[in-house]
């Protein structure tokens, strides 16, 4: 074969749409359409799907937020009344201690009364 006849053959392989007439390139850009649709309705369907996902996480989210706030207003609350509660103790201790040791010095008084008349 000549070099040309090669040279035809080698472009003509290189060449897929060659062959084609117009109507087989037009079914193949459509056929190739098509499945850019369908590529793109699976990639829509998931979008669609995490935005749904997103909603619900950003609502739970809400929920919980909510939540935590009323715990951190409810804590703050027990907080202020432990500390209320604890002052009543050390006050009450203190007043305990006052009182017992009236009690020892009543009963230390009445004991030396009781020597010294005796």
């Amino acid at each position: 074969p000549s070099s040309r006849a090669m040279r035809n053959s080698t472009n003509d392989i290189d060449d897929p749409l060659r062959y084609h007439t117009n109507k087989d390139l037009l079914n193949s850009l459509n056929q190739y359409r098509d499945e850019e649709d369908e590529h793109l309705d699976l990639l829509s369907q998931s979008l669609q799907r995490q935005i749904s996902m997103a909603k619900e996480i950003h609502t739970n989210v809400t929920d919980q937020t909510l939540l935590l706030e009323d715990v951190d207003h409810q804590v703050q609350r027990t907080t202020k009344d432990m500390y209320r509660e604890t002052e009543r103790v050390q006050r009450f201790s203190n007043r305990a201690k006052v009182g017992f040791l009236w009690c020892i010095i009543i009963v230390l008084f009445i004991a030396i009364v009781i020597v010294l008349f005796v």
